[in-house]
């Protein structure tokens, strides 16, 4: 019901990467808790009942160790994340799975 429209003070010498010129937006989704990325794969394990071939190595360039997602512009559309990390790797791979089946 409210399209997007460009930031017309956006600068392409000092970007802000959070806008644009172009008429989208883009909104960071997510539960604002962060998750160890171990959560995920155990999650999966437990689902698929299968481990995982793990092969720990460095951080590589551009990793980053933590990261927590902000809803904040998002929320102000009324988005409210009501899904568990749990719950909502489930419901992916009940997807996945079903797609990929086809």
């Amino acid at each position: 019901n409210k399209p997007s429209t460009g930031n017309a003070e956006w600068d392409s010498l000092n970007p802000d990467p959070s806008s644009s010129f172009a008429p989208f937006e883009v909104y960071n989704l997510g539960n604002s808790e962060p998750v160890e990325l171990m959560t995920y794969v155990q999650t999966i394990e437990d689902y698929l009942g299968k481990k995982a071939n793990i092969k720990f190595l460095p951080l590589q360039q551009g990793d980053v160790e933590n990261t927590i997602s902000d809803i904040s512009k998002a929320s102000k559309l009324g988005y409210s994340p009501a899904t568990n990390v749990k719950e909502g790797v489930k419901k992916f791979l009940d997807w996945y799975l079903s797609y990929h089946q086809q």
